[in-house]
């Protein structure tokens, strides 16, 4: 039963968790006929973007901590990054989310697919993570050094990517963490990584996997199950739509109860009805404290998505309760990311850093394969 749970728990978090992150083309949630034109254009203007501006806040909190010296913990990560994209390439990435088994039918083609979709992506990035001064001031008690900001540069150019060390030197001077950018070829090491486990892929008897059991659930009437969207009032020229997970309608869908059924038969294991009804009952009152909403503004004007707002709220009483601790001490989190966009396809030029270390990916798989082969053999 408790791999059944966990088995669940991950299928919830990500099949809930990417439709949040990325809305397929063509999901409308319910709406009427005019407002799902407006929300469907709105995905279709931000596929075709070549660049774009970005500026995100996450904050997190976690409450109610069993054991620990504080009431609660506050995290804030603040982003800022623009993006460039080469034509047609998230148009591409759009139409292969709406269809993803479709890769499944040539895996030859996921190399190549993997490396062109890092390597038309152009991006920068400033990170700064604020902690809590609780932390802060425990870590001095220990008589640690920890600052309460950290901060670090990310960058995406030509397929490599690179990280600016300096502000993580500075702020932690005893880590031993070098100054300076060092870049590392991502497009390329991922596909030669995604080439070398094709041979291991030819190999896998793949007779009992359907394609189609998977792409249903990005198919718009599955998302529509347990995604609802409701238009609200509009704000300062843009149109405001607000989309709310029913964890609930998720798990009583027959289609999410074949894919735990075939997932957990995959590990060796078979399920009986009974079984599944009691696996579906126990994580249910696991989510009851699990609340999900997204709220989203497009421009009225030109369709493009202004921001995006998302709350996760979950009170674990039920999750301790279910599995038999004290729901006095059951935890609660709240997350809350905040994303505004701009400059559409006129975003600032990123350039990569003249003076990065640069590992090749040849350097990368040598260096892996060669920590590979030195691990003693268990």
């Amino acid at each position: 039963m408790k791999k059944m749970i966990v088995l669940l728990t991950v299928l919830l978090l990500t099949i809930g968790g990417s439709a949040f992150a990325q809305l397929p083309p063509g999901f409308c949630g319910g709406l009427s006929e005019a407002d799902c034109q407006l929300f469907t254009a709105s995905t279709e203007a931000m596929a075709k973007l070549e660049s774009a501006s970005m500026d995100a806040s996450l904050d997190l909190t976690v409450s109610n901590i069993p054991d620990a010296p504080f009431d609660s913990l506050a995290f804030n990560l603040r982003a800022e990054g623009v993006y460039h994209v080469e034509p047609g390439l998230m148009e591409k990435y759009a139409a292969m989310q709406s269809d993803p088994a479709a890769l499944f039918q040539n895996l030859s083609q996921l190399p190549k697919l993997l490396e062109d979709l890092f390597a038309g992506f152009d991006g920068q990035m400033n990170l700064v993570l604020t902690l809590p001064d609780e932390l802060v001031a425990l870590a001095e008690q220990s008589e640690t050094a920890l600052p309460s900001t950290l901060a670090v540069d990310l960058m995406l150019v030509d397929g490599v990517g690179y990280i600016n060390l300096s502000s993580l030197a500075e702020a932690l001077p005893e880590a031993g963490i070098p100054s300076g950018w060092y870049g590392l070829e991502i497009a390329k090491l991922l596909g030669n990584v995604m080439e070398m486990s094709m041979s291991e892929l030819e190999d896998l008897d793949m007779s009992g996997f359907d394609p189609s059991t998977f792409s249903q659930f990005y198919d718009p009437a599955f998302l529509e199950s347990y995604l609802k969207l409701e238009r609200l009032a509009d704000s300062d020229g843009a149109a405001v739509f607000q989309m709310t997970m029913d964890m609930a309608a998720l798990m009583e869908n027959p289609a999410f109860r074949d894919l735990m059924k075939q997932q957990m038969e995959a590990t060796g294991q078979t399920m009986s009805e009974a079984d599944v009804d009691a696996a579906l009952e126990m994580v249910a009152r696991m989510y009851e404290g699990l609340d999900m909403q997204a709220i989203y503004t497009i421009n009225l004007n030109d369709s493009t998505m202004r921001g995006m707002d998302m709350t996760f709220n979950w009170d674990m009483a039920s999750l301790m309760d279910a599995v038999g601790e004290s729901a006095a001490a059951a935890p609660v989190i709240t997350m809350n990311l905040s994303a505004t966009y701009s400059d559409f396809n006129a975003a600032p030029a990123i350039t990569a850093p003249a003076d990065a270390t640069v590992m090749t990916a040849e350097e990368a798989m040598q260096m892996f394969m060669g920590g590979m082969e030195a691990a003693p053999k268990s």
